[in-house]
C-alpha cells in the first residue's frame, strides 16, 4: 500500500537538500505530476505481481517502483544502464518514485531480472495491459477527454535482429542450431560441417555473385538437410526450437530429391511442399531445388526471432494503435493496440479494433481509419455496433461515372424494388462466393437492360457468357454499405471532416522518435509486446502530466498565445519564446 507522505519525504528524502527555489522547481517538474498521479497507480498494482515471486518470502525491492522505472526509462528512450544511473543520480527520479537518500541504488541484474520473471509468468502481458488502462482510465478521466471520436494506425516495428537475404538467412539458422547442441549431439555432425562452424564469420556466406551465391544458397540447403536426418530420431535434439527451425527454413524455401527420384510438379512459386528422401549421409546424392514461399509473410525472418513476419513495409511486427482526437485544447491519450506479426495486412482489421475498444470499455461513436483498414465484410458489423465508420472505401477499378448500388431502391428487407431506370427484377436467386459463402443476387431481364439509356452506368453484370441471358447484382449488405460510403465521400465536406485523422501520424513519429518503438533492443513477441506496451504507458502518462504540470494558469495563457496574433507577433519580433520546457520527458 502506497502511505509515504510529502512530509516524510520532505525530511528524509534527496529533495530536502534543496533550495527554496530549486525545489519549487522540482515541484512544477513531471517528477511532481509523476509522484502525485502516477506512482499510487502503481503502488496499488502491486498485489497483482505477486505471483512473479516465491510465496517463501517477499521481494527486497517494491514492484511498483520497479515499473516506474521501467515506465521512466520509455518515456525518456534510456538503455538500461542509463536509466540506471538516472536513478541514482537525478534527483527527479527520486522524487517522482518516492524514495530517500539509502534506496538510490539498483542493481541491472535486479532490473533485467524483474522483465524475465515478467515475460515467463504474464507471456500475454495481462498485468501490464491492466497498468495501461489504469493509466489512461486516469488520464481521460482527471483531463476531461472525450472518448466519442477516435483514430487509428498501423506502424512497423522492427525487433533486434539484422536480415541480409536468404544466404544470411541459411547460415544463421544452420550455425544456432549447432551452437545449440551439447558436446555429445554436437560429436554427430558431419566433418565438413563442423570445420565450417569452426572457420566460418559473419558474412563469409554472403561474398560473391549471383552464381556463387546460388552454389552457396545450394551448399546450405544440403547441410541443413543433412542434420535434419540425422537428429530427427533423437528426442533431445528433434524436439527443440533450433531443429524446429532447421524443419521449417526447408520446408519453407527448399524441396529436396535424390538422383534416381523427379522432381515434384507442383508450382513452387505457390506452394511449400517439400519432398523429403530416405536418409543419406552424402550430399553428393542430393538435389536442392530452390522455390519461394508459399506464405511469404508468416516465413522465417531470423533464427533469433521466429515471431517476425514480413509484410510490405518490411519485416517484423505490425503495431495498430488508436488515440482519441478533436479534443481541443487538450491532450489525446492512446486508448487501445494491438500487435500482431507484419505478416498480417491492415486489411479488414477495422472490425478488430472496434471490438478491442468495445472490450475495454472504450467504444468510440465515430472511428477514423486510413483506406488499409476497411472491407466490404466488416464494413456492416462495425456499423451494427453503433459505431461511425470514417475510412476512404474503394472499389473495383471502374470509371468514376459508374452507378453503384446506392443509386438502386431498396425495401426495409433489403431486397431491390427497382434499378435506376425503373426497372424490377425479375427474381432473387443465391450464389455461392468464395470468401463469404452463398449471396442473394437480384436478377434483370436481359433484354431489357441492353437496350436501357443506363446500361453504361450501370453496375448489374452481365451473363458469364456475356452475349445472352438475364443479368445479376449482388445484395450483399456490406457491399451496399461500401457504395454508400463511396457515394458519400465525393462530397469535399467528408474529406474536411476526415482530415483530422492525419493527426495519428504525428503520434507514430512522436512513439518513434522520442520513444524508439521503431526500432527495439529486444526480440521475440513477448519481449516486443513488453517493451511497446511500455512505450504506449510512457507517452500516455508523458501527455497525462504536460498537461497537470502546466498548470491552469500556463493552460490559459498557451491557449491566448495559440489564439491572440498580436501575443505571437510580439515573440516573432523580440524573439522571445514563451513555452514550458518539457524536454526531459
Amino acid at each position: 500500500m502506497f502511505r509515504t507522505t510529502d512530509q516524510q519525504m520532505t525530511l528524509f528524502g534527496s529533495e530536502s537538500r534543496l533550495s527554496k527555489s530549486a525545489r519549487k522547481l522540482l515541484d512544477e517538474s513531471w517528477a511532481s505530476g509523476f509522484r502525485k498521479e502516477v506512482l499510487p497507480i502503481l503502488m496499488q498494482a502491486e498485489s497483482d505481481f505477486a505471483k512473479l515471486y516465491s510465496d517463501n518470502g517477499r521481494p527486497n525491492w517494491s514492484v511498483g517502483r520497479l515499473l516506474g522505472i521501467c515506465l521512466l526509462q520509455e518515456m525518456q528512450n534510456l538503455s538500461d544502464q542509463d536509466a540506471l544511473n538516472s536513478y541514482s543520480f537525478d534527483i527527479r527520479w527520486h522524487y517522482a518514485l518516492c524514495v530517500d537518500q539509502d534506496d538510490d541504488y539498483l542493481s541491472r541484474r535486479s532490473l533485467v531480472e524483474f522483465r524475465r520473471r515478467l515475460v515467463e509468468v504474464d507471456p500475454q502481458m495481462k498485468m501490464m495491459h491492466q497498468i495501461f488502462e489504469r493509466v489512461s482510465n486516469n488520464a481521460i478521466a482527471k483531463l476531461g477527454i472525450s472518448i466519442n471520436e477516435q483514430r487509428a494506425d498501423s506502424t512497423l516495428i522492427t525487433s533486434n535482429i539484422r536480415t541480409k537475404g536468404l544466404v544470411d538467412l541459411l547460415r544463421k539458422t544452420l550455425e544456432h542450431f549447432c551452437l545449440s547442441l551439447d558436446e555429445k549431439n554436437k560429436a554427430l555432425l558431419p566433418k565438413k560441417i563442423t570445420t565450417w562452424l569452426d572457420e566460418t564469420k559473419d558474412g563469409w556466406f554472403a561474398a560473391g555473385d549471383k552464381n556463387q551465391r546460388q552454389q552457396k544458397k545450394l551448399q546450405l540447403c544440403k547441410w541443413l538437410y543433412q542434420v535434419k536426418q540425422i537428429y530427427k530420431d533423437i528426442d533431445t535434439v528433434k524436439n527443440t526450437e533450433a531443429y524446429l527451425l532447421v524443419v521449417r527454413i526447408l520446408n519453407e524455401h527448399c524441396e529436396v530429391v535424390e538422383n534416381n527420384q523427379q522432381p515434384s510438379q507442383t508450382n513452387h512459386k505457390d506452394s511449400g511442399v517439400t519432398i523429403t528422401p530416405n536418409h543419406t549421409d552424402s550430399e553428393d546424392e542430393l538435389q536442392i531445388r530452390m522455390h519461394k514461399p508459399e506464405h511469404p509473410g508468416v516465413s522465417l525472418q531470423s533464427p533469433y526471432d521466429p515471431d517476425a513476419g514480413c509484410g510490405h513495409k518490411g519485416p517484423g511486427y505490425h503495431l495498430h494503435v488508436v488515440e482519441t482526437c478533436n479534443n481541443q485544447d487538450r491532450p489525446e491519450i492512446i486508448t487501445g493496440y494491438e500487435l500482431l506479426s507484419a505478416g498480417r495486412s491492415d486489411k479488414g482489421k477495422g472490425l478488430d479494433i472496434v471490438q478491442l475498444l468495445i472490450e475495454s470499455g472504450r467504444c468510440p461513436k465515430t472511428i477514423f481509419m486510413d483506406a488499409g483498414y476497411p472491407t466490404a465484410n466488416s464494413i456492416k458489423p462495425i456499423v451494427e455496433l453503433g459505431v461511425e465508420l470514417m475510412a476512404p472505401v474503394h472499389r473495383v477499378d471502374m470509371p468514376k461515372e459508374k452507378m453503384g448500388r446506392d443509386s438502386f431502391t431498396f425495401d426495409g428487407n433489403g431486397f431491390i424494388t427497382q434499378c435506376p431506370a425503373g426497372h424490377r427484377p425479375v427474381r432473387y436467386t443465391e450464389r455461392i462466393k468464395s470468401h463469404c459463402g452463398r449471396q442473394t443476387h437480384a436478377v434483370f431481364d436481359g433484354a431489357i437492360c441492353r437496350k436501357c439509356s443506363l446500361f453504361v452506368r450501370c453496375p448489374v453484370a452481365p451473363p458469364n457468357n456475356g452475349r445472352q441471358g438475364s443479368f445479376r447484382i449482388d445484395l450483399d449488405p456490406g457491399l451496399r454499405l461500401r457504395d454508400e460510403m463511396f457515394a458519400r465521400q465525393q462530397d469535399n465536406q467528408w474529406w474536411d471532416r476526415y482530415r483530422i485523422r492525419s493527426g495519428v501520424e504525428a503520434t507514430m513519429s512522436e512513439l518513434k522518435r522520442h520513444h524508439g518503438i521503431g526500432r527495439l533492443r529486444v526480440r521475440r513477441m513477448t519481449r516486443v509486446h513488453l517493451a511497446v506496451i511500455c512505450k504506449l504507458t510512457a507517452c500516455n502518462i508523458k501527455r497525462w502530466l504536460r498537461a497537470v504540470v502546466v498548470g491552469s494558469f500556463f493552460a490559459i495563457f498557451m491557449v491566448l498565445w495559440r489564439r491572440i496574433s498580436p501575443l505571437r507577433g510580439l515573440g516573432m519580433k523580440t524573439g522571445i519564446r514563451f513555452g514550458f520546457s518539457f524536454h526531459t520527458v
